[in-house]
């Protein structure tokens, strides 16, 4: 879970915008090692910018 202080004190991530959001996500996850996670997070940016329909 990812703790944001905030004016109001300590939340969640879920009151983040969503791109701030998925970076706090994907940053947790690359500096716990979780390479699942980051991997899976790095792939569903990449695929929704992949503009030519091509794997690579």
């Amino acid at each position: 879970m990812i703790e944001v202080d905030g004016p109001d004190g300590p939340s969640d991530a879920g009151g983040l915008p969503p791109s701030i959001r998925f970076a706090a996500r994907f940053v947790t996850a690359w500096a716990s090692r979780d390479q699942d996670t980051a991997f899976a997070l790095f792939r569903a940016v990449a695929e929704s910018a992949d503009t030519n329909g091509t794997d690579d």
